[in-house]
């Protein structure tokens, strides 16, 4: 932005005058050797620095130059001069990024211009400002509005860049009806000029012009605005392909939303097809992702899916985090519609990374601009002081030149000396007064900051929530099923990386025919009994617990409840024992492909019910990994409390599913139960909670199971209201420390 504004001042100043190379630097030096100290002589200074700058971007002579040229224009009060220079020393320092001092001359040049009287200055200099103050539109428009006062009635020569400059702040801000007001008029005088330079700020006007009739739903006057630029732009060759790229992309929005689909998707790949000759990258992710946007919309995900892939290719090329966060989110949506949990995550994930890149980057830029708002203020109140100290030495020497008023004289000083201390104690004033305003806004900027971070992130738990509750067995599913149970499952945090699991097989001449989802199984559920001695049926069930909680140990939970269902469908695997090792090895298989060393896994314990037509008796098989089986054998007995002993403990592999330094195969367990026994799986959350009267005892497994047996008379939903409750009455104002879960099934 720097180097364009100094390109308008060149245009300015010197239309007349035409770069040379070393024969132009060498006339200029004679010149200003052969020059006395007058305004010609800072006039080529002035030339010999925007040389220097401009064509061969040394910023040190340019600005000794600069420098020596303000001086000799002060010496000899050359205000034209004075102003140029002042200016031309703030565009140097901005483009070596020197952001506080190109303020500090582009204020000091205004201050001068109006204290000169020197409009045509004045106005340059509000111009630079406004430029300066691009990020700010309230602060830009507070200049280009001065600029406007200033002008009166008489129209300035390039005024419509001024509308221009005006319709662009007030649309920063909102103001739509002032931003097209100044749209129309900044666009009527490009068209009356003729001027091919300048149809770049035509097209640009005309199409925010469309822009703001779509959204008051204007549409054929947009359309004819758009269809203006198209034509242009094709009697231009390849001058203006960005522009007539955004009006096809505009036209075909408009007949999308007038129901005129196929003429949409006609401009959408026409625009497409200039985008890909073109090979911008940005335009190329906008216009992949639009398309895959109204392919979602169609519900044909796969044609969504293949746009939303090329969508972020070409944001990744064109490394602006905006466009990489828009088609991570895309991705992850689309996904989500597929039903791939996994890779929805995956690009969720990845989003909202890019989202936090965005945020900081944003509130490191945020934070410099009002630090340097806080300094330039202070700066522009030192310089008025500044001003009125040059004023004073003036008057001073003026006054000793007359010795016949120095009475006079002693007395005005003593004035001015009442009026700068008082001036002095005002600014002071103000000056603490900013500091306050400021150091407020700051922490307020920083509370909408943090707002904003938290919203975003319980935005992001929330969809994690809605991705791993779909992978879990409805609770119409399990009672179908498993008719006498109950699950207890609480997480930690929204999200958990515990899970339970549940899968049904028939079971017919010795073959396998798996239902391999909850849909199928739900639309069947006609066809199959309850469980019963009356078919032969296999149901297997599990309770699970992944590394950690939250959103962390929900993304290990997505990949193990994958690979357990690998193991049974894809497999055709029954055997617990066999389901825990092909189920370890697709772990193992999946994060092998990261290039950390992920040690991430789960600990499970996992049931094969067996039911049999031509056998009373009840087979179940057994497997753990790190998690235990308990099994309560049925008795006559009546007592509210029961022998510890009557729970029959099988201990698991004391191994993970997952990494593991001594890995072997998983130990398979068979049992046969009598009607009324009942089997208990589980996680260590219920047993590892921490609570009692102190708040500092843990549970521990042997009150659980002291528990358990003392509500063995009742039904099993009572068991789960009672084991619910009591966990939170022990817990009473402690924190949850980790996911619980608990799965009862009485046969």
């Amino acid at each position: 932005m720097k180097k364009a504004v100094l390109l308008i001042l060149l245009f300015i100043s010197y239309q007349h005058y035409s770069f040379g190379q070393n024969k132009v630097y060498d006339s200029l030096e004679t010149i200003i050797n052969n020059e006395k100290y007058d305004t010609a002589k800072v006039e080529k200074i002035h030339d010999l620095t925007i040389i220097y700058f401009l064509q061969n971007n040394n910023f040190t002579d340019a600005l000794t130059y600069a420098e020596r040229g303000l001086a000799l224009a002060e010496k000899n009060k050359y205000k034209t001069g004075i102003v140029k220079l002042t200016i031309l020393i703030g565009i140097i320092y901005g483009d070596e990024s020197k952001e506080s001092k190109q303020l500090d001359y582009f204020i000091l040049a205004l201050q001068r211009a109006e204290k000169f009287g020197n409009n045509e200055l004045t106005d340059f200099c509000l111009l630079q400002l406004a430029g300066f103050y691009a990020d700010n539109p309230k602060k830009s428009l507070s200049f280009n509005l001065q600029r406007l006062r200033n002008n009166d009635k008489k129209l300035l020569d390039g005024i419509e860049f001024l509308y221009l400059s005006l319709a662009r702040c007030y649309n920063n801000l909102n103001n739509q009806d002032s931003s097209l007001y100044f749209y129309t008029k900044a666009s009527a005088i490009f068209k009356a000029k003729k001027d091919y330079r300048q149809y770049g700020p035509l097209l640009e006007a005309n199409s925010d012009i469309a822009d703001k009739l779509i959204k008051n739903k204007r549409y054929t006057e947009a359309l004819d605005m758009l269809n203006e630029t198209i034509t242009f732009c094709n009697k231009n060759n390849d001058d203006y392909k960005n522009e007539e790229s955004y009006a096809l992309i505009s036209i075909g929005e408009i007949y999308f939303t007038l129901n005129k689909d196929n003429e949409g998707w006609e401009y959408l790949f026409k625009a497409l097809t200039l985008a890909e000759n073109w090979k911008e990258p940005v335009n190329l992710s906008s216009i992949n992702s639009l398309i895959s946007t109204h392919y979602v919309k169609e519900k044909k995900l796969n044609k969504a899916l293949e746009y939303a892939k090329q969508s972020l290719k070409y944001a990744k090329e064109s490394k602006l985090l905006r466009f990489i966060a828009d088609s991570e989110k895309s991705l992850s949506d689309i996904y989500f519609k597929m039903n791939d949990g996994i890779n929805a995550l995956e690009h969720y994930k990845k989003y909202t990374e890019t989202k936090d890149s965005m945020n900081t980057e944003e509130n490191i830029k945020k934070l410099t601009r009002t630090e340097m708002n806080f300094e330039f203020s202070k700066k522009q109140a030192a310089d008025s002081i500044k001003l009125e100290a040059e004023k004073k030495i003036i008057d001073s020497k003026f006054e000793k030149e007359k010795t016949q008023r120095y009475a006079l004289y002693g007395g005005l000083a003593f004035m001015i000396l009442l009026t700068g201390i008082s001036y002095r104690n005002f600014k002071r004033k103000q000056k603490d007064n900013v500091i306050i305003t400021e150091q407020k806004h700051v922490v307020e900027q920083q509370k909408e900051i943090v707002e904003e971070k938290q919203r975003e992130i319980l935005d992001s738990i929330e969809y994690a929530l809605r991705i791993q509750t779909a992978i879990l067995p409805p609770t119409r599913i399990v009672k179908q099923y498993l008719e006498n149970s109950f699950i207890l499952y609480k997480p930690k945090d929204i999200v958990a990386g515990d899970f339970y699991w549940m899968e049904q097989v028939q079971l017919a001449d010795d073959s396998i025919s798996l239902l391999a989802n909850e849909e199928n199984k739900h639309n069947a559920s006609s066809s199959h009994q309850l469980i019963n001695p009356s078919t032969n049926q296999l149901i297997l069930f599990a309770a699970c617990d992944c590394t950690g909680h939250g959103v962390p140990g929900a993304m290990v939970s997505v990949v193990c409840h994958n690979a357990l269902n690998r193991a049974v469908r894809e497999f055709g695997l029954t055997q617990p024992a066999a389901i825990l090792d092909k189920t370890a090895e697709i772990v193992i298989e999946n994060f092998s492909k990261s290039e950390e060393d992920i040690k991430d896994g789960m600990d499970i314990s996992l049931v094969s019910l067996k039911y049999s037509s031509q056998n009373s008796k009840i087979e179940i098989e057994w497997a753990g990994a790190n998690n235990p089986l308990w099994i309560l054998r049925n008795t006559s007995s009546t007592l509210d409390t029961r022998p510890l002993s009557l729970l029959e403990e099988t201990k698991a592999d004391k191994q993970p599913i997952g990494m593991n330094e001594d890995s072997k195969p998983f130990t398979n367990h068979s049992f046969i139960l009598n009607t009324g026994d009942t089997v208990y799986l589980f996680t260590d959350g219920f047993a590892d909670q921490f609570g009692g009267e102190t708040g500092e005892k843990k549970l521990t497994r042997k009150r659980f199971k002291e528990l358990l047996l003392s509500i063995q008379n009742k039904p099993m939903p009572e068991q789960c209201i009672t084991l619910d409750s009591f966990i939170v009455d022990y817990r009473k104002q402690v924190e949850q420390i980790d996911d619980i879960l608990v799965m009862g099934v009485r046969v």
